[in-house]
């Protein structure tokens, strides 16, 4: 009788496990999906360590433009578009970031929309 108990118990604890792994928490986290980024038209000259250009990025329709001094991975900028992109934000690790390199590293998840300008 307790054998047979056993395996019931066992039986019943394998299938809660193969439920509860199979279900995907609605509470998880926003920025797997990534963060929404506009992109501007062009970029516009800027000095970071050094004169360059930057593209011109803000994180809501309204927001104004603001200057992006760092590498978008796996980001193919076309000057004339306006893209609006999910990024995954990651922090660097401070001890192998060099010293005119962003502390956080910016990667692609999504190109949403390219509208020519």
């Amino acid at each position: 009788m307790a054998s047979k108990i056993f395996k019931l118990g066992g039986g019943l604890l394998i299938v809660l496990f193969l439920i509860l792994s199979s279900c995907k928490s609605s509470n998880s986290d926003p920025e797997d999906s990534g963060i929404t980024y506009w992109i501007n038209s062009s970029r516009v000259p800027c000095v970071g360590v050094s004169p360059m250009e930057c593209l011109q990025v803000r994180q809501s329709e309204s927001a104004d433009w603001q200057l992006f001094y760092a590498d978008i991975e796996g980001f193919d900028y076309e000057p004339g578009y306006l893209y609006r992109i999910k990024v995954r934000e990651e922090k660097r690790d401070p001890e192998n970031t060099p010293a005119d390199a962003s502390s956080i590293r910016y990667i692609l998840v999504s190109v949403e929309e390219k509208t020519p300008n």
